[in-house]
């Protein structure tokens, strides 16, 4: 689990971008495994912004011989971000990179949320 500040919203701006730290799979061979994002949206004391605006992509994966990491998943329902099918024994990692737009005349707040990453 982490937590901290990943984006600031800007003035003008129809999102706030920012990278996660790193994450990181450890296989013991086998079999192929696939990751899953899945977000509860972004919410304050003032407004929610929906998991359907929060947009997740693995980036700079390394690690693996048979990885896919794949980009620009919008988080409204669960996302496939990255499977492997090499069946051996690896060590994946990828940098997460988020994208969270919001309305017009969104609430000056503190917005948290919850973005999980699931493997099977």
């Amino acid at each position: 689990m982490s937590t901290g500040g990943y984006g600031t919203i800007v003035p003008g701006a129809t999102s706030a971008n920012g990278s996660l730290p790193l994450v990181t799979v450890a296989s013991g061979g086998g079999g192929s495994w696939t990751a899953t994002a899945s977000s509860n949206g972004f919410g304050c004391p003032a407004m929610t912004i929906p998991s359907s605006a929060v947009t997740y992509s693995a980036t700079a994966p390394a690690g693996g011989l048979y990885m896919n990491a794949r980009s620009n998943q919008n988080l409204g329902s669960p996302q496939v971000v990255m499977t492997s099918t090499s069946g051996l024994a690896e060590l994946v990692t990828w940098t997460p990179l988020l994208s969270v737009a919001y309305p017009g005349g969104a609430a000056i707040c503190t917005f948290s949320g919850t973005i999980t990453i699931s493997v099977a």
